[in-house]
């Protein structure tokens, strides 16, 4: 990320306008004191935009160099956009450090435990618990221990990728699915009753239930005089 120093451009442009010589000579100045017949407007006019453009030259040169900075987001650090420094900055310890860092959660873990498996431990994370290189050491900070709890995480993950492309195998199709309930609904078996609903046991012997909620017994279908309604 490219950024604009503020600062230094203005300490540049008040450096350019009065650190050095006035914006016309010292000569031009006094020939106005004291009239002259080589002294004209014309030449003053002349000197002045010479020396205008002699500075915004330098103006432009120095926003330049010293105006682009680059912005690193791992190290919250800005510092001139040079290749050399951009060079020297990204290939430092504590850059490196940062940006494994903050990819560190971005990692599953079966990458890290197969990058971990490949490294030695760490004598000195070991033995003083701590590294100076953390993330970025070239040698293991795992334990035997964590690298095998990190092991079966790794394989449980996989026999779950396994038993969903599994069952993504064996999905049946419409027409399949249709043709069983069809079959189980047509089956023809007059000693079994199928029906949508069951009485709950809790109701079944109750005396206080309304007419609405007694559980229908074969005599009850006996009487087949219904009333009509509206009479």
């Amino acid at each position: 990320m490219h950024v604009f120093n503020y600062s230094a451009i203005y300490c540049v442009v008040i450096g350019q306008l009065f650190a050095r010589r006035p914006l016309w000579p010292i000569d031009v100045l006094s020939a106005r004191k004291k009239p002259s017949s080589s002294f004209s407007l014309t030449s003053l006019l002349l000197t002045i935009c010479y020396e205008f453009i002699q500075r915004t030259k330098l103006l432009i040169i120095a926003l330049f160099k010293m105006g682009r900075r680059y912005y690193c987001e791992y190290c919250d650090k800005t510092f001139i956009d040079e290749l050399e420094a951009r060079r020297k900055h990204l290939q430092s310890a504590h850059h490196i450090k940062l940006r494994n860092m903050h990819y560190e959660h971005c990692r599953d873990p079966a990458t890290i435990l197969k990058e971990e498996l490949l490294k030695t431990p760490c004598r000195k994370y070991f033995q003083n618990g701590t590294c100076m290189f953390e993330g970025s050491c070239k040698y293991t900070h795992y334990s035997p221990e964590q690298l095998c709890v990190l092991r079966q995480q790794v394989e449980q993950m996989e026999i779950k990728r396994q038993k969903l492309d599994l069952e993504k195998k064996h999905i049946p199709s419409v027409e399949s699915w249709l043709e069983k309930y069809e079959r189980v609904a047509n089956k023809d078996d007059s000693s079994t009753v199928h029906t949508p609903w069951t009485y709950p046991e809790q109701l079944v012997g109750r005396a206080d239930l309304p007419p609405s909620l007694i559980k229908f017994r074969p005599e009850h279908f006996h009487d087949d005089d219904f009333e009509e309604w509206g009479k």
